[in-house]
């Protein structure tokens, strides 16, 4: 039933049978990355509302979970990065209130400690869906729809590392946005 649901993650050899798995007792896993040697599971906790990522090795075992706080709701919907420095995105929202979304980004250092929240985005419907990070700048990419608008947007930013901020939006659209709509409007 509801709420009863949990992503497992497996192991198994080449001729495909099951070797080991292990679960984060979270809803629903949405992202999956290997940074280091360790295997980084982002999605949705229990409460179905508040963002989760999960740190395994590769027996796999959990190693540890991260639940967003009461009160910050949201999704990850992927996660990317480095040893050290692990960014989940997707999106934070208003339970129940239409067009409440805005694009979320959080970083993480390898034991699961939050080091940074940035929430961000206008009018209307922002969701960041990937993370990369190259040669130590990081690049989001999400979807923005404007509210009332038929169209969504590609939504494409550098964000920096050490603080979350936006270094250069990329993506198309940008021009329909005001330069407030792209600044952080929560701390970390």
């Amino acid at each position: 039933g509801p709420g009863s649901a949990i992503f497992v993650i497996a192991k198994y050899d080449e001729a495909g049978r099951l070797l080991a798995t292990d679960n984060t007792q979270s809803r629903a896993a949405l992202g999956l990355a290997e940074i280091g040697g360790t295997l980084f599971a982002a999605g949705v906790g229990p409460s179905q509302d508040r963002a989760t990522l999960a740190a395994f090795n590769l027996a796999p075992s959990l190693l540890w979970r991260y639940d967003a706080p009461l009160g910050e709701t949201g999704y990850f919907s992927s996660v990317g990065g480095e040893p050290g420095a692990i960014y989940a995105v997707g999106t934070a929202f208003t339970p129940g209130t239409t067009g409440s979304e805005d694009y979320l980004i959080e970083k993480f250092d390898s034991n699961g400690n939050r080091q940074w929240r940035r929430v961000f985005g206008g009018a209307g419907s922002q969701n960041l869906r990937d993370v990369v990070v190259f040669r130590g700048r990081v690049f989001v990419v999400g979807d923005a729809k404007d509210a009332g608008a038929s169209a969504v947007d590609a939504s494409i930013f550098e964000v920096d590392p050490d603080d979350g901020s936006i270094i250069a939006e990329l993506g198309s659209g940008a021009e329909d946005r005001s330069p407030d709509d792209r600044h952080p409007r929560s701390g970390p």
